[in-house]
């Protein structure tokens, strides 16, 4: 029924977002409590292209994505420079930030209104998802990112990411460059919680500040 697949959907996304956050703190080491922000920003960006420019919503996921990415690079620069308590403090501050600006932006956000009638995806031979057929992409979404952290655990990359973490004198002593790691880190962290963001409001069909409260922040990095 519509409950189990909403639930099904929840589910699926939150482990979508939980892979994202598992690069950044389980590779690289680094805390962040500001992952509904960029997860609120993910779900705004797809929805405002889809609802007010009438972009297909795989493009405007798309957009998300990168939105996501790139905003989370520009916060990372300064912000992996702090350790420990200060860069939490840093996303939390930045959590906050968002709410607020989408709260205040309402010719664009529809403030605590709200955005509604946000338009599912559409099949290539035509009609749209149902709520179930999101449910299960973001199911089968979720499956992939399994997979494919578990190669980049792997690779090089990864295992750039797990020195960095465990000792930085000595990566840096093997020309590792702290910094960009986790620059890399945080931008991959929050892309793929970009995505979570545009498929939660897909399924949901309305989003507001309240759906991004900093209690959601906690429960990705319980997850």
């Amino acid at each position: 029924n519509e409950y189990q697949i909403l639930i099904l959907g929840t589910v699926a996304i939150s482990a979508i977002v939980g892979v994202g956050l598992n690069v950044l703190m389980g590779l690289s080491g680094q805390i962040s409590l500001g992952h509904a922000a960029f997860y609120a920003i993910g779900a705004y960006t797809a929805s405002i292209l889809a609802t007010s420019y009438q972009w297909g919503y795989a493009l405007a996921t798309l957009a998300a994505i990168v939105v996501s990415g790139v905003v989370g690079i520009l916060l990372s620069l300064p912000g992996l420079r702090l350790r420990g308590p200060y860069l939490a403090m840093v996303t939390i501050a930045f959590g906050y930030f968002v709410e607020q600006g989408i709260a205040n932006w309402k010719d664009v956000t529809g403030g605590w209104n709200g955005l509604m009638g946000i338009p599912p995806p559409s099949w290539i031979a035509g009609g749209a998802f149902s709520p179930k057929d999101i449910a299960w992409a973001a199911t089968l979404f979720s499956a992939l990112l399994v997979i494919a952290y578990s190669f980049f655990s792997a690779s090089r990359w990864g295992r750039m990411m797990r020195a960095s973490k465990d000792s930085e004198i000595a990566s840096e002593s093997l020309g590792i460059q702290i910094v960009w790691i986790r620059v890399l880190a945080f931008s991959i962290s929050t892309a793929i919680t970009g995505l979570g963001g545009a498929l939660f409001a897909t399924l949901n069909g309305f989003i507001s500040p309240e759906s991004f409260p900093f209690f959601q922040s906690i429960i990705f990095l319980l997850i």
